[in-house]
């Protein structure tokens, strides 16, 4: 799900599938928060997701679960 504004700005849609962060591949839930673990609230990161057989990348500021 898409759980930010800052996330729907950025063109991110329910049904994505994120595989990458920044330059780390995303394959597993534990991957996701491993990489994750490395960066800071606040911090800028780009996502890489799949959508209906393509590629599309997106810069986000990460923000606390469930807020905005």
């Amino acid at each position: 799900r898409v759980v930010t504004r800052e996330a729907r700005r950025a063109g991110l849609r329910v049904g994505d599938v994120v595989i990458k962060i920044d330059d780390d591949e995303v394959r597993t839930r534990a991957a996701w928060y491993l990489v994750l673990s490395d960066h800071r609230l606040g911090d800028l990161v780009r996502l890489e997701c799949r959508r209906a057989g393509g590629v599309r990348a997106a810069r986000i500021r990460l923000h606390p679960f469930g807020s905005r």
